[in-house]
């Protein structure tokens, strides 16, 4: 039975609309009006957009794609950038999430499509029902993107393998993606429920050892490994020279008493939670002023091996129960911080500088 590409058109409302790969690949531009300006609509009433391969094409002739990162399967590309010039096309990444509501979303190859499925599950219905549903179904993120696949020609993104310096300018654009979660004030992930770390001014170090750790999979978390899982090493080195953006230093005392429950801590992070003067690579992160609630979670997962850390393994034995835990997470809170939300307006201190120079290992 062959359906009218218009029957969509009556549904007036829904979180998520998916488009794939349509009958006739490629771009058909112009054909379909009433669907597009119907994609449209369904946008401005809040839904989000998702296409799987080719049907990228049909979202972005609505045009909300313009100036915003997607992708499509690499033997499109050509003809994309042809067609839809002012998308930032990435054909070696597998999903592209983009948006202020991380609402347009893109994934690349047929098989993709499954990499899209588990971080729509995973946001609307907590990571532990992706996880689920990857074991039950045998899924696989596909953890070394589409690059493998691909004869590049000319330079490719991968420009951190010739230790290129880190630029903090680009990293604010790359880090556009991640407003949606890391740039509100107190947004909480939705299971478990924590509110998402304050990024700015954490260690350069830090957040690239972090980001390579969800995209290896060794910290568990199925929307930071999709986001990781898109980024090349030089991407990973500039986000975390914007984040950073001026260095912090380890300063001498706290607001209060340290609780007994801290000695396991304090020899890499101070009794302040702003570090220690110790040469430590990578640097291990600034924990004053984080949100408690998260460091209750990420003490919980390192306390029972969710994630995948020798040192923080092996520490977090030290606190042997949930108290422990709040106790810890709690005074480090307290104490003051440079940590804040990384927002839109988060100014870049020093354009010209490189914050943190990478080179691939």
């Amino acid at each position: 039975m062959r359906h009218s590409p218009f029957s969509a058109c009556s549904i007036a409302r829904g979180e998520v609309v998916l488009t794939g790969q349509p009958r006739e690949a490629g771009s058909q531009k112009g054909r379909y009006p009433r669907l597009v300006d119907w994609l449209r609509q369904m946008h401005a009433r809040g839904a989000v957009l998702c296409s799987a391969c080719s049907g990228i094409f049909l979202l972005a002739e609505t045009g909300l794609f313009d100036g915003k990162d997607a992708t499509v399967h690499f033997s499109y590309a050509q003809q994309f950038t042809a067609a839809y010039p002012a998308v930032a096309i990435h054909p070696e990444r597998v999903l592209v999430i983009a948006g202020l509501r991380e609402d347009l979303v893109s994934s690349d190859a047929s098989t993709t499509w499954h990499d899209m499925v588990l971080y729509l599950i995973a946001r609307y219905a907590g990571a532990t029902d992706a996880e689920e549903g990857a074991r039950m179904y045998a899924l696989q993120w596909h953890q070394d993107g589409l690059a493998p696949y691909i004869t590049f020609e000319g330079k490719s993104d991968r420009a951190a393998d010739d230790g290129a310096p880190a630029d903090p300018v680009l990293g604010k654009t790359k880090f556009y993606t991640c407003y949606g979660c890391h740039g509100v004030e107190g947004y909480r992930n939705a299971y478990p429920n924590y509110r998402v770390p304050k990024l700015r001014h954490q260690h350069a170090t830090y957040i690239i050892a972090a980001l390579r750790q969800y995209k290896s999979g060794e910290r568990p978390h199925p929307t930071m490994h999709a986001q990781a899982a898109s980024l090349s090493d030089q991407d990973m080195a500039d986000i975390a020279a914007y984040l950073q953006d001026v260095p912090v230093n380890p300063a001498a005392g706290a607001a209060a008493p340290a609780p007994k429950q801290l000695s396991a801590c304090t020899a890499c992070h101070g009794e302040n939670g702003l570090g220690v003067e110790a040469p430590l690579n990578p640097k291990p992160p600034v924990l004053a002023g984080q949100h408690a609630d998260y460091l209750e979670h990420a003490l919980t997962s390192y306390r029972n091996g969710r994630r995948k850390n020798i040192p923080m393994n092996g520490m977090a034995q030290l606190l042997t129960s949930d108290e422990d835990i709040k106790v810890v997470a709690a005074y480090f809170a307290r104490q003051p911080s440079p940590l804040t939300t990384a927002t839109n307006s988060s100014k870049v201190s020093c354009p010209g500088a490189s914050v943190v120079r990478f080179s691939a290992k």
